[in-house]
């Protein structure tokens, strides 16, 4: 039935050209349209996987960043109570050594040795 059409439509020659080898050219077509679409949605899954695990990743980065600055924040904290306690001594060394009657001479007495031992 095929060849008959496809011979009113070409001609003898060709219509029978045609109806022995289109079955064949459809059959390749069809696979090369059923590959293509299996390609297709082996790449959409393959992207959808690594677009979650490209997100998984990232929220474990900002977990992790939120936690070192929190981390950091409590370290500076620290450090600057420290520092607030030291420059507090430093004040009242300073305070002692102008206070003390002996500054002026040339070898450090008692007081003046203790107050450095304090520095430390």
């Amino acid at each position: 039935m095929l060849v008959s059409l496809l011979t009113t439509w070409f001609g003898r020659k060709i219509g029978v050209a045609l109806g022995k080898g289109l079955p064949y050219l459809i059959g390749v077509v069809l696979c090369l349209v059923i590959r293509w679409d299996a390609y297709n949605d082996g790449v959409s899954a393959t992207t959808l996987e690594y677009q979650e695990l490209i997100q998984q990743e990232q929220n474990r980065q900002e977990v992790a960043n939120d936690a070192a600055q929190k981390e950091a924040a409590r370290i500076i904290q620290n450090l600057e109570l420290v520092l607030k306690l030291r420059n507090t001594r430093i004040g009242e060394l300073q305070r002692e050594s102008a206070q003390d009657p002996n500054a002026d001479r040339l070898a450090i007495g008692g007081d003046s040795v203790q107050r450095l031992n304090g520095i430390r």
